[in-house]
Parts: structure tokens; C-alpha cells; sequence
């Protein structure tokens, strides 16, 4: 996920690509791009992705399965809708509203099988999870009140391996600049893409569709998110998510 803030503070933007998109990995040739991070770590998926974009990437964070968990359970649980009964060997979901605690966020959000468009529709559950949390920060005083402020900052940076420069007194100016947005100032998206397809070696990949993609970069740089997001066809998180 690449999140942009503008430097007015107007809006949040988080934009997925697909961990199978095909790419070129500096140094490894045409690869997945979640294959950079196998192949050298955060540095080079920063170098790929700012290769890929013409976008420089400021900060890195990486959360793994217990961070997670730990970051979820911190704010007490995230709210869900499940708009219809579905699951996998990890866990059933019948359709309703649920809190869920960081376990059961982490098997519905891992869920692929059985959801219709596989993959990309695991990516929007996993902006629905980065949604949820972040509404369940803004609705509970979170970055208001400075005790539950600081109480959910060291919880993120025991979740999340940040880099170096980025501390809780970064995390904390950050978060007191955001306190004037609301739910409907957040928006996330995946990146254009053109279907899947196969690579040379018989990879199943993710295709970018490049002009549209360069359309979205070139209005990052420009300033232009809000009328790119509203005069393309963007791909933009749904109020309903399977």
C-alpha cells in the first residue's frame, strides 16, 4: 500500500498494488513486485515501487501476522460488515456486523478462496481493515486525547517495524495534522490495472494498465488526486466489501 498525504492535510489516500503485478525489480528483471521484498528486503521494494511510480517514498512500515493482531486488539477490535456468509479452512464468516478482535480480522482478511475475484478482493479487505481501524481511531478520541493518543502510537510502533527516521514524535505531529479529517476525507484505491495474465515462465500476474497508472502518478506529483479519483474510473473501496 502507497499512502499519500497532500501537504494541506485535505485527504488521505491509500493506494494498493497487487502483490502479483508484474514489474521490473531493479537488479532481478521483470518479477511480482512483492517478489522485491524477498529479494532485498524494504530497500528494494522502495527502490521498485519508486522506480514504478516516479514517486519518492518518504517512510516504510511493515507489520506482520502478530503485529496485526496486537494493533488491532489496541484500539479494542475493528468493526466489519460480512455482506454474505463465506470462509475458508482458517475460519467461517456468516453475513452480518461484527467487532472483531485481531485473530479473527487476521483470518478475514487473509481469506482468498471462495471470494469471486480471488486476490483482488483480498486486497479490499485489506483496505476495508486499514478503514476500519482508522475510523475506530477517529470516532474514539483517539487523536484528541492525549493519554489514548500516546497509548495507541506505542502500540503501532510495537506492531509496526518503521524506518528510522520515523519515531512516535513523528507518529505524534502526524496525527495531531490529521485531526481534522473525517471518514469521508479517506480515500483508498487499487492502482489501474488491466487483468491477469501469465508471465514467460508460466507465472499467474497481475497486469497494470500503464496509461491510466501513469495518469495516477503524474497526478500525485501534480496535486491533482481529488479530480484524477473523480474523473477516472478509479477502483475505489466500496461502503460493501465481500
Amino acid at each position: 500500500m502507497l499512502v499519500h498525504l497532500p501537504a494541506d492535510r485535505s485527504g488521505l489516500y491509500v493506494m494498493s498494488i497487487p502483490r502479483d503485478t508484474w514489474v521490473d525489480v531493479p537488479g532481478h528483471g521483470r518479477a511480482k513486485v512483492n517478489a522485491a521484498y524477498s529479494f532485498g528486503g524494504p530497500a528494494l521494494l522502495v527502490q521498485t515501487v519508486e522506480q514504478l511510480t516516479g514517486l519518492p517514498v518518504d517512510h516504510v512500515g511493515v507489520v506482520d501476522f502478530e503485529g496485526f493482531v496486537a494493533m488491532t486488539d489496541a484500539l479494542g477490535g475493528v468493526e466489519i460488515t460480512v455482506p454474505e456468509d463465506t470462509g475458508d479452512r482458517r475460519a467461517t464468516f456468516p453475513a452480518g456486523t461484527y467487532t472483531m478482535d485481531g485473530k479473527r480480522a487476521l483470518d478475514y482478511v487473509r481469506q482468498r478462496y471462495g471470494l469471486d475475484e480471488g486476490d483482488f478482493d483480498r486486497v479490499r479487505r485489506h483496505q476495508n481493515w486499514v478503514r476500519a481501524v482508522l475510523q475506530g481511531a477517529m470516532s474514539r478520541d483517539t487523536l484528541t486525547d492525549p493519554r489514548e493518543l500516546d497509548a495507541f502510537l506505542l502500540a503501532t510502533t510495537s506492531a509496526v517495524a518503521l524506518d528510522s527516521s520515523f519515531d512516535v514524535g513523528e507518529l505524534r505531529q502526524l496525527a495531531l495534522e490529521l485531526r481534522g479529517l473525517g471518514s469521508q476525507d479517506v480515500q483508498l484505491l487499487t492502482v489501474p490495472t488491466a487483468g491477469t495474465g501469465r508471465s514467460a515462465d508460466g507465472q499467474s500476474i497481475v497486469l497494470l494498465d500503464e496509461p491510466a497508472a501513469a495518469r495516477l502518478w503524474q497526478a500525485v506529483r501534480d496535486g491533482t488526486l481529488p479530480q484524477w479519483v473523480t474523473s477516472e474510473d478509479a477502483d475505489l473501496l466500496g461502503t460493501t466489501v465481500d
